[in-house]
């Protein structure tokens, strides 16, 4: 199924990155990062493996990216195109770029294999929504301003910050929307859903930038609250230091920064209010 293969696409573009005279690179997770640093990211202090649900036999956990202290804060949760990325030094990254901005970020497992995957990690994206609002006063968050930002295949489940019931602040999705549940949900609610940002890299696969066009072209026509920005020259997870050259190349370390500053202020515009 299209959509099981685009789920493996952030490791799949990640792991092939060698040349064709060598065996590719093993892919290791836990060494990837955000190309780009931002000042303020040491300030950022962890909470790790707060279970906040159980199923199947096992326990979903979370961490939470925070600065200590003050008032409590907007948060961001991020969702992959995995189950478990809490381990990957790229999310770890993403949860101080957050964090370090003032507003948390939430790291969670999700069910998210086989053909039940988009099923189960919305739902498990839906019951962490739940306990995070239960418990923000434990975890110094903003029950009323949460905003979902989405990767890669995760984009599936940017579904979920579109419908107004939700009740999210916005919604941000790079490099990926999926190829069914987004464009439904932009049909259904235009007219009432949160700001969404989307991301597109236009070097990335025609299936993923054709979900992308189809749902912009639908926006304009509807009229809904979507912004978007099209990096040309962008690979697919073009902000991720892997063994690829791309991400490193001087011109996409520039971009990368903008492409993420603008998003942490569109966030701000939106959380903050």
């Amino acid at each position: 199924m299209r959509q099981r293969v685009l789920l493996a696409c952030l490791s799949v573009s990640l792991a092939c990155s060698a040349s064709a005279q060598q065996a590719p690179a093993r892919f290791d997770p836990s060494k990837t990062r955000v190309v780009v640093r931002f000042t303020a990211m040491d300030r950022v202090t962890v909470k790790e493996n707060i279970i906040f649900k159980s199923t199947d036999g096992a326990d979903l956990a979370m961490d939470v990216y925070s600065v200590s202290g003050g008032a409590a804060q907007p948060a961001v949760v991020l969702i992959s195109g995995a189950t478990n990325v809490r381990g990957w030094g790229l999310y770890k990254d993403y949860g101080r770029i957050v964090g370090a901005s003032e507003v948390a970020a939430v790291i969670p497992d999700k069910r998210f294999e086989g053909q039940k995957g988009i099923e189960q990690g919305a739902q498990d994206t839906l019951d962490l929504l739940s306990h995070v609002r239960a418990n923000a006063a434990k975890y110094n968050i903003d029950a009323n301003r949460i905003c979902i930002w989405t990767f890669s295949a995760g984009g599936s489940l940017a579904q979920l910050g579109i419908d107004p019931k939700n009740k999210l602040s916005c919604v941000v999705a790079y490099y990926g929307l999926g190829q069914a549940g987004s464009h439904i949900a932009l049909r259904e609610h235009a007219a009432t859903m949160p700001p969404m940002l989307v991301v597109r890299a236009g070097r990335d696969s025609p299936a993923l930038n054709h979900a992308i066009d189809t749902f912009a072209s639908l926006a304009l026509a509807l009229n809904a609250p979507v912004t978007m920005i099209n990096y040309p020259a962008g690979v697919h997870a073009f902000e991720v230091e892997d063994t690829r050259p791309e991400p490193k190349d001087p011109a996409n370390l520039a971009e990368t920064e903008r492409i993420l500053r603008t998003t942490m202020h569109w966030i701000h515009e939106r959380v903050k209010r």
